[in-house]
C-alpha cells in the first residue's frame, strides 16, 4: 500500500491502523506516509489477554466496535469519502459496518484470499458471514493475483479489479549489467521480509543446503524484522547463514548486493489456498532489483505460475533438498541461465510500476 498511497495527492487520504508494534518485530520508521494517521488498539490491560483463545473473539469483537466508533468520527471530521479496506485484524469488518452506517463507498483490497485462509472456528466463523456481505457491498474489489480473480469470480461472479504488487519508484535500484555473475567470490542468496508458516518449508531447505557446504561457497543472508533469537528459534542459522535488519530505504542495495533472491512458499502449511492464490509482496522489489530469483513453491501456486510464464525464476516444486540444491549449483555455475534470469525479471518489473498501478487505482478512489 506504501507504493501505492505515495503517489496519491496529498491530503487525499487519512490512514486508520492498529498498533503494530510487538516486542519480537523492529520497526522501519521509514515507512510511515505523509498522511494524517489515526491509529486503535486495545487498552493495555486487555491487550495483554489477547493470546488467550477462549477470549480472543470477544477482544476483536470489542476491537472492532472501537474501530467502527473511530471511524465514524474521522469520516465525519475528514468528510471521507470513499473507505478502502484490507482485510486485516477486524478492520475490514468495521469498515462494512461504517459503510453501512454512513452511506460512503466501500473498496475492498484483497492482499490474500479471506474465508479459507482462516484455521481457527471463530475466524472461519467470522469470515463465513463477513466475506459475501463484503463482496457485494463493495463498490469495487482490488485483488493482486489473476488466481484470487479468478476465485472470487467462480464463488461469487463478481469481476474483480487485478492491481499487481507495486514496486515503490523511491527505492533506487542500479540497472548496470557488468560484473555481475559471481566468480572467486561466496555465492549470495538473499530472502527479506517476515516468516511465518507459509514460507517457512523453502526457507529452512535452503538453510539446510547451505550449511551442507563448505565454507566460503555459498552464504544465505535472511533480512527480516523479526529479532535474530525469533528467527534462530525457528532453525534459521548455521555457519553459512547470517540473519539482520535494515530500514526499507536499504533494501534496494541489500537486494542488489545478492547473487540470487529467494522466495519461499510452504508445501505443508495450514493456508494451503493461501499459498494457491497468493502473490508475496516482494516479488515486485525482487524482479526490480534485476537479480536471479529463486521460487520454492507448491506446482499449483501462484507464484510458481507466474515466475514459469514470465522466466525470471528457477522454480522448485517438490519439497525436496536434492532438487534445491541441483537449482542452486545449476544458479551457480551457468552463466547463461543467470543472465537469462536477470533480463526476464527486468522485463517483468516493468508491470510492477508503482506509479502507474496507482494511478489505476486512483481511478476508482479520487
Amino acid at each position: 500500500m506504501r507504493s501505492l498511497l505515495r503517489h496519491f495527492p496529498k491530503g487525499s487520504y487519512s490512514i486508520l491502523t492498529g498498533n503494530m508494534l510487538e516486542d519480537n518485530i523492529q520497526v522501519d520508521l521509514e515507512t510511515t506516509m505523509d498522511c494524517q494517521y489515526y491509529t486503535i488498539d486495545l487498552p493495555p490491560f486487555l491487550n495483554a489477554c489477547k493470546n488467550f483463545w477462549y477470549i480472543a473473539p470477544f477482544l476483536e469483537c470489542l476491537l472492532i466496535f472501537f474501530i467502527i466508533i473511530k471511524g465514524l468520527n474521522i469520516v465525519k471530521k475528514k468528510n471521507i469519502k470513499n473507505i478502502l479496506a484490507t482485510t486485516y485484524g477486524g478492520f475490514e469488518v468495521a469498515a462494512y459496518f461504517i459503510h453501512k452506517i454512513t452511506g460512503k463507498r466501500l473498496y475492498i483490497y484483497l492482499f490474500d484470499i479471506y474465508e479459507e485462509s482462516q484455521v481457527t472456528t471463530w475466524g472461519k466463523l467470522k469470515t463465513r458471514i463477513m466475506e459475501p456481505r463484503l463482496i457485494y457491498a463493495a463498490e469495487k474489489v482490488f485483488v493482486m493475483s489473476e488466481f484470487l480473480a479468478e476465485h472470487i469470480k467462480m464463488k461469487y461472479d463478481i469481476e474483480t479489479v487485478f492491481l499487481p504488487h507495486a514496486v515503490d519508484s523511491s527505492f533506487k535500484y542500479s540497472h548496470t549489467t557488468k560484473n555481475l555473475f559471481p566468480e572467486n567470490r561466496p555465492f549470495t542468496v538473499v530472502y527479506t521480509g517476515m516468516i511465518y508458516e507459509a514460507q517457512i518449508d523453502g526457507i529452512l531447505n535452503m538453510v539446510k543446503v547451505v550449511n551442507s557446504m563448505p565454507e566460503g561457497k555459498i552464504t544465505f543472508k535472511v533480512y527480516s524484522p523479526q529479532s535474530r533469537e525469533g528467527l534462530e528459534r525457528k532453525g534459521i542459522k548455521g555457519r553459512n547463514v547470517f540473519c539482520g535488519f535494515v530500514n526499507s530505504s536499504d533494501i534496494p542495495s541489500v537486494q542488489q548486493k545478492a547473487d540470487a533472491l529467494l522466495i519461499s512458499y510452504s508445501f505443508n502449511s495450514p493456508y494451503p489456498f493461501v499459498i494457491r492464490t497468493a502473490s508475496p509482496g516482494k516479488v515486485a522489489e525482487y524482479l526490480a532489483a534485476s537479480r536471479p530469483i529463486i521460487v520454492v513453491a507448491p506446482g499449483d501456486s501462484y507464484i510458481s505460475h507466474y515466475a514459469k510464464t514470465r522466466g525470471f525464476a528457477v522454480v522448485v516444486n517438490d519439497n525436496d533438498l536434492s532438487k534445491l540444491e541441483e537449482a542452486v549449483l545449476r544458479l551457480m555455475s551457468d552463466k547463461d541461465l543467470y543472465y537469462q534470469l536477470i533480463n526476464s525479471a527486468r522485463k517483468t518489473a516493468q508491470e510492477h510500476d508503482g506509479k502507474i498501478i496507482s494511478e489505476k487505482l486512483q481511478m476508482y478512489l479520487i
